[in-house]
């Protein structure tokens, strides 16, 4: 890293669905690589007004091992997400620089 690398902490609402590396590659028609680990995941879809990069999706997706995506992310009732994001982002406003 070098000096003008900051560090950040973000919040977002995500939709999320379980599928391996092989299945993501697969469903973005991408080709499965050999030394690629088939590790387990999910394909998140960002809904926060990111332009849609696949065909049927609202949103830009892509995809995050399990690890870290269960280290991030906590599931919510959908009719709850825009509350939990408010609160959670005003937490986080105490931090800023």
């Amino acid at each position: 890293m070098n000096e003008k690398t900051k560090t950040f902490i973000g919040v977002k609402v995500v939709k999320a669905t379980p599928m391996t590396r092989d299945q993501y590659n697969a469903y973005r028609q991408w080709p499965v690589l050999s030394n690629e680990n088939n590790d387990e995941g999910y394909l998140i879809e960002y809904t926060d007004g990111g332009a849609p990069n696949v065909v049927g999706h609202a949103g830009y997706i892509s995809w995050s091992p399990k690890e870290q995506f269960d280290n991030a992310y906590r599931e919510v009732h959908p009719e709850e997400a825009d509350a939990a994001l408010a609160d959670t982002q005003s937490a986080i406003h105490a931090y800023a620089i």
